[in-house]
């Protein structure tokens, strides 16, 4: 509809070829100079984000050249520009659009959702035009530019309000945990016996940003299974719900298997077994540096850089 809009607003505003001509320039140039770019910060920042800020962009740039179309206002080099800020728009929006699918649906249902994708996007190719001719007609052209403004508030009220559900269900429908309390956008669940240990609060904050691995950040969080049966039958439960999990890995000491859950955050599930009497006695433990199989190699290099540490001594 905007194209149809654009391209008609344009012949009555000054009919040269060229000038309707760069119409179609302006959609385009973008998607041209900014495809690369785009798709580079698409798997830097949060995609969520970006699509919020691309989205309300084009609400702005729509909304403001339906209105100076309905004021009268509208100069050929106005529409350009609105155009092309739009084209801006909707380049930095395409990549994140496409590569946030798997984020939302399962992955046994991603083909399907791919290709419901596709089928939107190709819909609208073929009836946009033809719903943006009878609105022109019945209202102008500022009538499809408005119309296109709605369109992008209702993407971005959709992305903004989605929080903690889909973390909620992996919590209790993978892992066990029951819901015990919220207070405003923090919702408390817990497992097994309860207590100590055995808490997790979900913060919803749809504006927050992705933490970084630095000071005051946490790398992972660690969950405990009795023993490897248990971790097994979790592994299971968590592919059951579309995401995906690492094979078993043997930590020395314990087993474990990693996996994002849908805020992104990284969980790890680990066995209790073998334990720390694997590779030493009760009475040694913590007496000796332990090293994994990996870095013996190395170990000089390790001690040489470590302090020194004196262990207390209980008298009698």
């Amino acid at each position: 509809m905007q194209d149809v809009g654009a391209a008609w607003l344009m012949t009555s505003l000054a009919p040269p070829p060229i000038m309707v001509a760069l119409v179609e320039t302006a959609t385009t140039m973008p998607m041209f100079l900014l495809a690369l770019p785009a798709g580079a910060l698409a798997d830097i920042v949060d995609r969520r984000r970006l699509l919020i800020v691309t989205q309300g962009w084009m609400l702005v740039a729509a909304a403001g050249l339906g209105i100076l179309t309905f004021l009268g206002i509208t100069t050929p080099w106005v529409l350009l520009t609105f155009t092309f800020l739009l084209g801006l728009g909707a380049a930095m929006n395409a990549p994140a659009w496409q590569a946030i699918v798997p984020e939302l649906v399962p992955i046994q249902e991603l083909p399907a959702a791919i290709a419901l994708n596709s089928v939107g996007f190709n819909m609208s190719r073929a009836i946009g035009p033809a719903l943006g001719g009878f609105v022109v007609a019945a209202a102008g052209p500022y009538a499809t530019f408005l119309l296109n403004a709605v369109t992008f508030l209702g993407v971005s009220l959709t992305i903004t309000v989605e929080g903690y559900e889909r973390t909620a269900s992996i919590l209790t429908e993978g892992l066990g945990f029951r819901y015990v309390s919220e207070a405003g956008n923090r919702f408390r669940y817990e497992v097994g016996p309860g207590g100590s240990g055995t808490l997790i609060d979900v913060l919803c904050l749809p504006d927050g940003t992705m933490g970084k691995i630095a000071v005051g950040t946490v790398h992972h969080v660690a969950w405990r299974a009795a023993n490897d049966d248990e971790q097994k039958v979790l592994r299971q439960e968590i592919v059951k719900l579309g995401l995906n999990v690492t094979p078993v890995l043997d930590r020395n000491y314990f087993r474990s298997i990693y996996f994002r859950e849908p805020g992104g955050v990284l969980f790890e599930i680990a066995t209790d077994p073998p334990g720390f009497g694997v590779d030493e006695s009760p009475e040694k433990l913590g007496t000796k540096l332990q090293l994994p199989s990996w870095l013996e190699p190395s170990r000089a290099k390790i001690e040489q850089i470590l302090p020194p540490l004196r262990l207390p001594k209980v008298r009698d």
